[in-house]
């Protein structure tokens, strides 16, 4: 698809979710690409710096406030010490929010438990891993990019 735009001379590419936006910013160097639905653009080699793009992107990160949700577990569940996460490792997006996650668990006092999946598939069996040993658990949103 990001090829045929760039044949068809299209003025103007808007790519959403990351591997849209890689897809079309491989194929493309000279369009204009708006992005959306990119968690971080710098971790997934879309852009040089939060600055600058540095290249023909632009746009804007979706990126949820991972820390400060983080920090709510403790006045929620104040005897919460152990916090269960599921999340594919193969997506840049996840990685980026579970980084976040892990320095703020650390900095709470908390045991992040991570369990990782390839496929929706898993997920089941990656929830039930985690029955038992955690006060409670958070799957990541990228998780759609499996089609769950």
């Amino acid at each position: 698809i990001a090829q045929k735009f760039k044949d068809d001379k299209v003025d103007l590419i808007v790519a959403i979710a990351t591997p849209t936006a890689q897809a079309t910013l491989q194929v493309n160097k000279e369009i204009p690409i708006i992005i959306n639905a990119v968690t971080d653009p710098v971790a997934a080699n879309l852009a040089k710096s939060w600055e600058s793009s540095g290249n023909n992107l632009t746009g804007m990160s979706d990126a949820a406030p991972n820390k400060q949700q983080v920090e709510l577990i403790p006045q929620f569940l104040p005897a919460a010490k152990n916090v269960g996460t599921i999340y594919n490792a193969g997506e840049v997006n996840s990685v980026v929010q579970i980084e976040v996650a892990k320095e703020t668990c650390e900095e709470l006092g908390l045991k992040l438990i991570e369990v990782t999946v390839s496929n929706s598939s898993e997920v089941l069996m990656a929830a039930q891993s985690l029955a038992g040993r955690v006060a409670m658990a958070t799957i990541k949103s990228t998780l759609s990019s499996l089609n769950f």
